[in-house]
């Protein structure tokens, strides 16, 4: 039976590395009934879209799940609301909420200037679709509070290796494409901006925006406990690394890393 992931403490750049399935543990997740994760990590992340200077913060995340006999799971955690919807042997789709933080300008002097960008909450469809070891999704993603983050879309592949009874490997691509109001939330500059700030006016345009590619390790120490490891590259595309908040001040390839263990009860 085709199962996702539950949400752990792991890069996020990729939808398709964060959801897709995992082997390791996978018996502690299939069960009809209730299933609950608890993960504590730490992550290594630009402080927004194409910047150059980096921050590390800790992670929590406590998820209640439930398997029901049709092959469906409900799950519920800290920031996000989901069903994952088994409508076939080898595919699934997955509908969720989801909380997204805004921008804190305080993070980089790059930003003065800017306005601040509100959290909002953002609504998810992915279909998943397995084939042996590989697993091909592809999804839509968009603000349902209308605070400027718009609608992004992306497709992408993730291959999934079980190395040893304890180890596991994940490796991903994804490409991502996003409309005018994301784009501009992400490294727009408006008129009024650029008059109080040293850089020109830049609206980019609605369409490609970035691949990003991505690697994980989950290794078991027991049936319950899983230490994750993670990491990712983006490279952006011309729409957003043409805006000189990013061709200035930042940088058109960014990574992320993040380590974690968490425990299935």
């Amino acid at each position: 039976m085709f199962t996702l992931s539950r949400v752990l403490p792991v890069v996020a750049a990729s939808p398709i590395l964060l959801f897709c399935a995992s082997n390791v543990g996978a018996e502690n997740r299939t069960s009809v009934g209730w299933s609950y994760d608890l993960g504590i990590g730490v992550e290594f992340e630009p402080v927004y879209t194409g910047s150059d200077v980096y921050t590390s913060e800790a992670d929590l995340n406590l998820e209640a799940s439930y398997h029901s006999s049709n092959g469906h799971r409900y799950f519920i955690s800290l920031g996000e609301i989901g069903v994952d919807w088994l409508i076939g042997p080898e595919m699934q789709l997955r509908t969720n909420l989801e909380y997204e933080f805004g921008r804190d300008n305080a993070d980089d002097p790059a930003l003065l200037g800017f306005p601040e960008v509100e959290d909002t909450v953002e609504a998810q469809t992915i279909l998943f679709w397995r084939a042996g070891e590989v697993v091909i999704g592809g999804g839509l993603q968009i603000d349902v509070l209308d605070r400027g983050k718009g609608l992004v879309g992306f497709l992408g592949a993730s291959y999934q290796r079980l190395l040893t009874p304890k180890l596991s490997l994940q490796t991903d691509l994804d490409i991502s494409i996003a409309d005018a109001e994301h784009m501009f939330t992400e490294v727009g500059i408006s008129e009024a901006i650029a008059e109080v700030t040293n850089y020109s006016a830049y609206k980019p345009d609605a369409g490609f925006k970035g691949v990003s590619t991505a690697f994980g390790l989950e290794y078991s120490l027991r049936s319950d406990w899983i230490v994750h490891w993670s990491g990712s590259i983006e490279f952006y595309g011309s729409n957003m690394s043409d805006s000189p908040l990013i061709a200035a001040n930042g940088t058109d390839t960014t990574y992320e890393i993040s380590f974690g263990l968490s425990k299935s009860f």
